[in-house]
């Protein structure tokens, strides 16, 4: 059974070609009278153009001012942070942001309780693993090896 392909229906209208912009001799057609008319129009329409502009983003920030004003709580408070990481970490990631060792980062008053934690936790996970020592001494185990009659075997596992 054939199956029937669904075309879309082309209803596309002929645009209508551009028209060609009339060549206007100002000079010719108007009189100096009223091309100085048509020059102080234009000024005036600029000039309360501008002034509806000027009046709205004024009304926005006089707006924004009394809402801080009225609503210090919602105004969220930025503090500088600069992680100081353990040796083995190279950023904190946290709600879509990574913040990199030694680099200064400006994050939300609420947020930094969170870095300084994530931070502190990084140097106790530090101290735990290498328990004062360097990190090169956590990697060399010591290995209780003996040598036999059977080669060589090892009387303990590694230490840590």
């Amino acid at each position: 059974m054939a199956r029937k392909i669904s075309r879309p229906i082309s209803t596309s209208k002929q645009s209508e070609p551009a028209k060609a912009e009339l060549h206007l001799d100002f000079d010719k057609l108007l009189t100096r009278e009223e091309r100085e008319a048509i020059k102080a129009k234009a000024a005036l329409k600029i000039e309360a153009r501008d002034k509806e502009e000027a009046s709205a983003r004024y009304l926005k920030a006089e707006m924004e001012r009394i809402d801080k004003e009225l609503h210090p709580e919602a105004e969220v408070q930025m503090v500088s942070f600069t992680p100081q990481l353990a040796d083995f970490a190279d950023a904190i990631r946290m709600e879509g942001r990574t913040y990199h060792h030694g680099f200064t980062y400006e994050v939300p008053a609420h947020q930094l309780a969170q870095l300084l934690d994530i931070q502190y936790q990084t140097h106790r996970h530090d101290r735990e693993i290498t328990r004062g020592r360097s990190s090169e001494e956590f990697y060399r185990r010591s290995r209780d090896l003996s040598v036999g009659a059977n080669g060589v075997t090892s009387g303990k596992s590694a230490r840590f």
